[in-house]
């Protein structure tokens, strides 16, 4: 795949981050974005794009967003040391790596502060491209104490340091 780069949500415009999720069709079944408390995407865009304690890389093609990652703190026991993912790929750039590559390009970036020790992120289960791009990025399957999660999610999780 030429001419893809990774960068930050901060690096587009709003237009260009609402075109690409205007644009997620059958990828909708399987992600939504998680807007962490933001009423809206313009909400999330405003907020996260000023935050750098929660990362967001995208990956263009042509000026084009066809790849997107963000992580968010999760408290687990009373600490703030969890990064929770969420990331999509679009349709037609899926199997060509580029979930893992931005899985491993976010470790990159968390892995430097002194916040985080470990990522962690939930799949359907039928969702065999998420599951592949986990594993390859060198995560393993987890059990996860009860949250309400729904029994059709799979937890994935890293040591990051």
């Amino acid at each position: 795949m030429n001419n893809l780069k990774i960068t930050l949500l901060k690096d587009v415009s709003f237009e260009q981050f609402k075109i690409f999720l205007d644009s997620l069709t059958v990828e909708k079944e399987s992600w939504s974005l998680d807007l962490q408390g933001f009423k809206n995407p313009k909400d999330f865009y405003d907020k996260i794009t000023y935050q750098s304690f929660y990362p967001c890389l995208l990956i263009l093609h042509e000026n084009k967003i066809v790849s997107f990652i963000n992580g968010y703190s999760r408290i687990v026991r009373g600490k703030r040391n969890l990064v929770e993912i969420s990331f999509v790929v679009k349709k037609e750039y899926q199997r060509n790596g580029l979930g893992t590559k931005m899985l491993i390009e976010l470790e990159k970036i968390l892995s430097k502060t002194e916040y985080y020790t470990q990522m962690c992120g939930k799949h359907f289960k039928d969702n065999i491209g998420s599951h592949k791009a986990f594993l390859k990025a060198g995560y393993s399957e987890a059990v996860w104490e009860s949250d309400g999660v729904v029994d059709n999610m799979i937890w994935k999780l890293k040591d990051i340091k």
